[in-house]
This record gives structure tokens, sequence and C-alpha cells, in this order.
């Protein structure tokens, strides 16, 4: 009986991990089928927020910017960083797979779709205001957020 309550314990304890790290159960197709659907709801989601994600790790507001605005920089943001990694891959490792690095480095992304349905929700001011005056920023709390 003992041994089975430590089993319950370990199986929690193993779904909080799997929270924070679901590469342990999750890659190769698998990690790109499920991240790339993340990743081109937060593209649509974003557009409509005039949000892109134009990075490897960053997202900026514009003025309207359209859907296929929102998936060209973002699927040019992703690629680029899938390849980095695969040449630092090639440099450091031989043992490794692509569609590893191409499946972990599109879920990765998936925190951006939290941004994305925040940004349906942010106002920001006029480029123009912030130059005239940039601490106007503070005037729009959802933008700060």
């Amino acid at each position: 009986m003992k041994s089975f309550k430590k089993f319950e314990i370990m199986k929690k304890n193993n779904n909080w991990n799997l929270l924070w790290n679901p590469f342990i159960r999750v890659a190769g197709w698998q990690a790109f089928g499920v991240g790339i659907i993340i990743v081109l709801i937060s593209a649509v989601l974003a557009s409509y927020g005039n949000l892109a994600f134009d990075g490897a790790i960053d997202a900026h507001f514009g003025d309207n910017i359209t859907i296929a605005q929102s998936l060209l920089v973002t699927g040019i943001s992703l690629l680029s960083v899938v390849l980095s990694m695969y040449v630092i891959g090639l440099i450091i490792s031989k043992n490794f797979r692509f569609v590893d690095i191409l499946g972990t480095m599109t879920l990765a992304r998936a925190p951006f779709l939290i941004l994305a349905v925040l940004s349906l929700f942010a106002t920001s001011p006029d480029v123009e205001q912030v130059l005239q005056n940039p601490m106007i920023v503070l005037d729009y709390p959802s933008f700060l957020v």
C-alpha cells in the first residue's frame, strides 16, 4: 500500500513537470503539429490586436497589421530560429534530428498565445503622441501590461 501512495505522488509531480517541460513526452512531429497550430492561432489573433511577433522572442505593436503580414512575419521569425538552432546543432552535436529542433522551437512559441489574446484588449497611443510626450504611455495601462 505504501508503494502505491508513492506512485501516486510521483504521478502528480510528473503532471506538474509536464506543465513546465512538455518536451518530456511531446517531441518531433507531435510537438511540431501542436506548436504550428498554436503559432497560427497566435498570429491570427495578434493581427486583430495589431501585434507582430517579429523576432525570436519579442513582439511589437504596429498599425493596421493584416493577417497575411502577421503570418509572414511570424513564419520568417520562426524559420530563422529553427535554422539558427539547426546550424548550432550541427556544430555542437552530430546526434540529433531536425524534426526535434523544428518541433521544440515551434512548441516553445506557445506563450505567444497569451500575448496574442492580451493584444485584443490593449490600446496604445499614436506614435506621434509618444514622440511628443513619451510619458503618455502611462495613460494606457493595458498597453503597459
